[in-house]
């Protein structure tokens, strides 16, 4: 684990030393050298700090609405959008012109005997 800041986070690091970040967040790595004396007097740090900052996200594609029939039966309203760099939320709104301000979830809602 290594990190200092606004978020630790627990990097990818390869055989030969090359460091990949799996979140966003700020940390400091340090490396030290050591020449394989009982002292550390004669060891060379050296430090740096690595910002990671979270992708932009896009709607890759956006979900459809599905043309259902009653069967007694909970149905996916929708077909499943995709997105890059994020995941695809979803809301029931009162009607079609106002966006929803609460309960998205990345489960695609249901409907029992729902309108048109």
């Amino acid at each position: 684990m290594i990190g200092a800041g606004e978020k630790r986070f627990s990097p990818l690091v390869s055989e030969s030393g090359v460091v990949t970040a799996v979140a966003p967040g700020t940390a400091t790595i340090t490396a030290v050298a050591t020449n394989g004396t009982v002292g550390k007097e004669d060891d060379k740090t050296v430090s740096c700090t690595v910002a990671v900052n979270k992708a932009d996200s896009a709607v890759k594609a956006a979900p459809a609405a599905k043309t259902l029939t009653s069967n007694g039966n909970a149905q996916e309203l929708v077909t499943a959008g995709t997105a890059d760099g994020g995941t695809m939320q979803y809301a029931l709104g009162t009607d079609a012109a106002t966006a929803p301000t609460t309960g998205y979830s990345a489960s695609i809602p249901t409907g029992t005997e729902a309108g048109t």
